[in-house]
Parts: C-alpha cells; sequence; structure tokens
C-alpha cells in the first residue's frame, strides 16, 4: 500500500453522531477530504485567499493568532473544515454558529484603500469557501490522481450543501448577495454574472476564483503573513516578547 492510498479513518462506531452529516460515507467529499492530501490543499488555499485578496489579508492581518500561534491557527481552520465535512448536522450547525459569532468581530479598514471589510462580506464568505473546496481537490488530483469525470462532477456539486447549512447563520448569503458585494468592490461581473446559482461545478469555481483574483495586490500585511507562514520559527511568542 502506497502513501498516497492512506486516508484518515472517522470512527463513528465510538461517537454520538446523531446523522452521516451533510454528506455521508457514500459522498465524493469524504471520500477527498479523508485523504491526508486534503491538509496540503488547505495549506495552498490559504497562501492563495491572502495573496488575491487584500480583504483577507487585512482580516488576517488584524488577528493576532496567525503571529503568535501559525501552525495551531491552520490547525484549527483544518479542525472545522473537518468538522463541516465528517460530523453530524446538529454539529455541523454548532461549528458554523461558533465562525459567524468569531467572524462577526472580524472587520476594519484596509490599509491600502480605507476602505471597510468585513469577514461576513458574502463575497468574502463564498470566496474562502470555493478556494478552499477546490484546492483540497487540486491537491488530492496531484497527489493521489484525477477522478473519474463522474466523480469530480460530484465533489463539486455537492459543495454547495456547505454553503446552504452557513446560511442557517448567514441567512442573506446568496448569489445575488455575492454579485451586490462584487459590485461594491468594483469587480467585473464578467461570467459570474451569468450565474444563477452559487457556484457549484469546477468551471464555475473557476470563474469566481478569477473575478476575485482580478484586483490581486501585494500590501505589506500580504509580505508580513506570508513571511510568518514561510518561517513560523521566526515569529516571538509572547512569552519571548515580554522578556
Amino acid at each position: 500500500m502506497t502513501e498516497s492510498s492512506i486516508h484518515f479513518h472517522l470512527d463513528t462506531a465510538n461517537n454520538n453522531f446523531k446523522d452521516h452529516g451533510l454528506f455521508g460515507p457514500d459522498s465524493i467529499s469524504w471520500k477527498v477530504w479523508s485523504h491526508p492530501a486534503a491538509f496540503i490543499g488547505l495549506t495552498r488555499s490559504f497562501y492563495i485567499e491572502v495573496l488575491a485578496s487584500i480583504d483577507a489579508a487585512a482580516a488576517l492581518s488584524d488577528r493576532a493568532t496567525y503571529k503568535s500561534d501559525p501552525i495551531g491557527r491552520l490547525s484549527r481552520t483544518m479542525t472545522y473544515f473537518l468538522t463541516v465535512i465528517f460530523a453530524d448536522t446538529e454539529t455541523v450547525s454548532k461549528a458554523n454558529q461558533r465562525l459567524f459569532k468569531l467572524h462577526s468581530h472580524i472587520k476594519g479598514n484596509i490599509p491600502l484603500t480605507g476602505q471597510q471589510y468585513s469577514a461576513l462580506d458574502p463575497l468574502l464568505v463564498v470566496g474562502t469557501h470555493l478556494i478552499t473546496w477546490h484546492s483540497v481537490y487540486y491537491a488530492y488530483e496531484k497527489l493521489v490522481g484525477k477522478l473519474p469525470a463522474e466523480e469530480e462532477a460530484q465533489f463539486f456539486k455537492e459543495s454547495v450543501q456547505y454553503l446552504i447549512s452557513l446560511q442557517e447563520v448567514y441567512p442573506d448569503l446568496s448569489i445575488e448577495t455575492v454579485k451586490e458585494s462584487a459590485r461594491k468592490h468594483g469587480y467585473p461581473l464578467e461570467g459570474i454574472g451569468e450565474l444563477n446559482n452559487l457556484p457549484q461545478t469546477r468551471e464555475e469555481f473557476r470563474t469566481y476564483i478569477q473575478l476575485t483574483n482580478s484586483k490581486a495586490a501585494i500590501t505589506q500585511q500580504t509580505r508580513d503573513i506570508i513571511n510568518t507562514l514561510l518561517d513560523p520559527s521566526g515569529v516571538e511568542t509572547d512569552d519571548q516578547m515580554m522578556q
């Protein structure tokens, strides 16, 4: 057995899960996300989000945890997504409520433009989901192998179930509010303007991601974040700074 065939094992026999959650054991989502390649994909998505969005860079920069505990920050993000993928619907709902409560406090101004950002911005919420989901599949594809066309299509179609679950806490999350946010930010609506639903095909994912990448800019915040991620050992801990 090669290392690429090893998947994480979710022990459903000794837990209190009430159902199979958003996807279930027969889903392609469980198949892809249970492989260790998912961690590589999540790491990839983290870099892309910071490099492609000054909103995301500003939001992350204003959160001290990425500096004091960059590995822990990434680990907690991974834990959240694994919960969403594998836990029962009640646990997913509680995880989304915690996420919303956390994100409701993340807002401020972007130094480069002076514009306001919010972690609750529909464009940012959906964009983060799409980049993460796409990156996890991309890593799986490169490290394990491309899935048959039918399974690949099913993987991206299943992803919309996560966005639907978020609507419990983000009630106005829809393709209409995403387009409204894109207009407010000055993004061209070519491609995404033709979407009538939240993206659920690989091509629609690419169209959306290209939209948000159209105004990518490298700021000092971006450089600081990337430097920290590339060399976590160089980050001073709170105890070190107090000495």
